[in-house]
């Protein structure tokens, strides 16, 4: 262009799927042998955003990429289960968010140009008991299962003849919301009652190559003068809460065990 130039870029992705398995308040379920409700989501976020300006005395443009999950997964039973072998209740959540911004601009006078990329993970997934559980011969097992990655990436860049302004603005943020637990009048087992939450375990090491990744960066060259930034943050922070409560007859695993377990990996990479 001859005096001024401005292009901008955004591009947003969102995937707040909710998914639920469940036995309701005031219902009745008994099974002949084993008894199971499974939600299961995958989920996947990728935003790319991309801008190139050039203009003759001003050019000017702003790159951004939003990539977001949210959502919920849900295992639970609000009912009465009268009877059955084994009885499962497993929310299972693979969550990835992607955003990446690229920005270019350039101009014979002034230069300003910026990305910013925002990957967020925030799911609920959550399993649990709150009504009365019995006749179950073997096993109860409750379990929550999270997996997730959020990747977020800028690359900024300006040339210019006189002066020129860059920055790169990135953050990723995984921060699931697990809940795994028993909350009920009376739960009986004929063998083990198990309460667990996992996130981005497999086992008991760490799940490789999951977690809080941002990188940013900001160049540019210029005649006269040039200001540029990098600002990227990662935060990998899962809140998970595992635990039983009876309010009644309690909870109680007559021929074997009662096992909490809580497994979280949280890596974060700037």
């Amino acid at each position: 262009g001859g005096l001024v130039a401005g292009s901008g870029a955004v591009a947003t992705a969102s995937h707040p799927a909710v998914v639920t398995a469940a036995s309701a308040s005031g219902s009745s379920v008994q099974a002949g042998t084993d008894a199971g409700f499974y939600a299961l989501s995958v989920g996947r976020a990728d935003a790319v955003a991309k801008r190139l300006g050039v203009g003759g005395l001003l050019g000017a443009g702003v790159t951004v990429a939003n990539a977001q999950v949210g959502g919920s997964v849900d295992a639970h039973s609000a009912g009465t289960v009268l009877g059955g072998s084994n009885l499962t209740f497993e929310a299972n959540g693979k969550h990835y968010a992607d955003a990446i911004a690229f920005t270019v601009a350039g101009s014979l006078g002034v230069s300003v140009g910026g990305g910013s990329s925002t990957a967020t993970v925030d799911p609920a997934i959550r399993a649990y008991i709150t009504g009365n559980v019995s006749g179950i011969s073997g096993d109860i097992v409750v379990s929550t299962i999270s997996e997730g990655n959020a990747d977020s990436e800028t690359k900024g860049t300006a040339v210019s003849g006189v002066a020129s302004f860059s920055g790169s603005y990135t953050r990723a943020t995984l921060r699931p919301d697990i809940d795994t637990y028993i909350h009920a009048g009376s739960v009986t087992a004929g063998d083990d009652i198990t309460v667990r939450s996992s996130h981005n375990m497999t086992g008991d090491n760490p799940t490789a190559g999951k977690g809080a990744d941002a990188r940013a960066n900001a160049s540019s060259i210029s005649g006269l003068l040039s200001v540029n930034g990098v600002d990227a943050v990662a935060t990998a922070s899962a809140k998970m809460d595992t635990y039983v409560q009876g309010t009644g007859a309690g909870i109680t695993a007559t021929g074997g065990t009662l096992s909490v377990a809580s497994r979280s990996s949280n890596d974060a990479y700037v």
